[in-house]
């Protein structure tokens, strides 16, 4: 028996790699996926049109939360590109007057042209306003304002709530303008973030759907 077999095999050799191994290829898997997540979300970005190069609407809807959205959408509306503006989101204490003296709007404009939606709480209940409202006014082209980072979701929204309802109005992405796809760091990160919440609502309705694809059992049937 020669030397080496009396002594057992030093504690961080192979086996004390091993795990060690396993975690990095689980990261390596993970930050490869994050990634490929994140450049298929960016795919799908609207890029901003100049004002002047937008057609006309039957209406547009403004998904609030982020800076210069109600700005673009009240843009629309005074240059003709629409007849009707939805500002979907907005909080309870927002009246017309407070609106009108906060965006410099006439009140006359506000009466026969703006509706300010304050039942919506988050991406769904605005995608859910802005279709019942181009419902009630029977609109067949609607412009959806929103930030461009924010669009891939709230069409996604939009297109089911539509399918819901049954209606057949046209819902076109229209990019907030000025905001860039690099940005800074803080704007990567809610990019990085919002993918996240893309990919799960896309989640969410492939089960939704597939649910309601299911025959009724029996025991419903029956009742």
């Amino acid at each position: 028996m020669t030397a080496r077999g009396f002594f057992p095999p030093p504690a961080g050799g192979r086996m004390a790699l091993r795990p060690l191994a396993r975690l990095g290829v689980v990261l390596a898997v993970l930050s490869a996926l994050v990634g490929l997540q994140f450049v298929l979300f960016r795919a799908r970005i609207p890029p901003p049109d100049p004002l002047a190069r937008l057609a006309r609407f039957d209406g547009v809807v403004v998904f609030t939360g982020g800076p210069g959205r109600i700005a673009h959408g009240l843009a629309l509306l005074k240059s003709g590109h629409t007849r009707q503006l939805l500002v979907s989101g907005v909080h309870a204490r927002v009246g017309p007057d407070t609106f009108a003296r906060t965006f410099r709007v006439d009140a006359d404009l506000i009466a026969c042209c703006i509706t300010l939606d304050h039942a919506a709480r988050n991406t769904v209940g605005n995608a859910r306003e802005a279709v019942k409202w181009a419902e009630r006014l029977r609109l067949a082209r609607v412009g959806v304002v929103s930030a461009a980072w924010h669009l891939p979701r709230s069409m996604l929204e939009v297109e089911r709530q539509r399918r819901a309802l049954g209606i057949d109005t046209r819902f076109v992405p229209l990019a907030v303008p000025g905001e860039s796809r690099e940005g800074t760091l803080r704007r990567g990160w809610m990019m990085l973030r919002e993918s996240v919440k893309y990919w799960l609502a896309c989640a969410r309705a492939a089960f939704d759907d597939r649910q309601a694809d299911f025959p009724p059992s029996e025991k419903a049937s029956e009742e």
